[in-house]
């Protein structure tokens, strides 16, 4: 799914960005969703990094006005995102053709330049590029994700946000801890390892860590330290098993 984020201080205009994006997504059916359509860049920030925490999903496409009549201009928004988001999709729209060339000098990669005074292109540029930013999602890096049960839903959860999973004190039941909080679900410890990556060792009968998140690895203690300052403990077998995983993957 392509998340689409627009800034522009414009209230008119904002809406018709939105509007013709919406109407693209729907009437092609695109797998795409307009995240947030804001006038301040820091909203577009913050809505941006709430939603990476909730579902983790980068590769966004970005409609950035240039001059936002605030503190940070639409470049240096861009900048911002990038740091973010360094798959997203960025296209400017501006009345200005002469900052043109500051794309080069802002290192952003833009994928277009369009012209607020060629009014008459401008729904089918916008169109274009949002086309342009979903082939080439199809092709980018696979977000690998893993499906929990929680009642009568199924809860998907990226694993590159998952830090460990650990058995819960309710019977049958397991604690999938990630970087923005934890979740309960009805599932095994073994369950799970048939469909997680090899990022994923099972350093004790009670853990499932992921190895990218361990910052240090005590083999006297047999503790594992995670970068969010959480342990895990580890059998002498599984704290091997990590130190070897941690070793294939430099």
């Amino acid at each position: 799914m392509l998340p689409i984020y627009i800034c522009e201080d414009n209230p008119v205009q904002l809406n018709r960005y939105s509007m013709v994006i919406n109407n693209v997504i729907m009437m092609e059916e695109y797998d795409a969703k307009l995240y947030a359509a804001v006038t301040h860049p820091e909203e577009l920030l913050e809505t941006l990094y709430a939603s990476q925490q909730q579902n983790g999903i980068t590769g966004g496409f970005y409609l950035l006005d240039i001059d936002l009549n605030s503190d940070m201009t639409g470049f240096e928004l861009a900048q911002s995102i990038r740091k973010l988001d360094s798959r997203g999709f960025i296209v400017f729209i501006t009345t200005h053709s002469e900052l043109a060339m500051l794309t080069f000098q802002y290192q952003v990669e833009a994928m277009d330049y369009i012209l607020k005074d060629e009014s008459w292109k401008i729904n089918e540029r916008i169109r274009s590029c949002l086309e342009e930013a979903l082939r080439r999602n199809d092709t980018a890096l696979y977000v690998p994700k893993i499906a929990f049960r929680s009642g009568s839903n199924t809860i998907n959860i990226n694993q590159n946000s998952i830090l460990y999973i650990t058995v819960s004190d309710t019977p049958h039941k397991i604690l999938v801890v990630t970087t923005t909080g934890v979740k309960e679900f009805s599932s095994t410890l073994q369950d799970c390892l048939t469909h997680l990556s090899d990022n994923f060792i099972r350093c004790h009968k009670a853990y499932i860590v992921n190895i990218h998140y361990i910052e240090h690895v005590d083999r006297k203690s047999l503790t594992l330290t995670l970068t969010d300052g959480q342990t895990c403990i580890a059998s002498t077998r599984g704290i091997m098993q990590v130190i070897d995983a941690i070793h294939s993957h430099m």
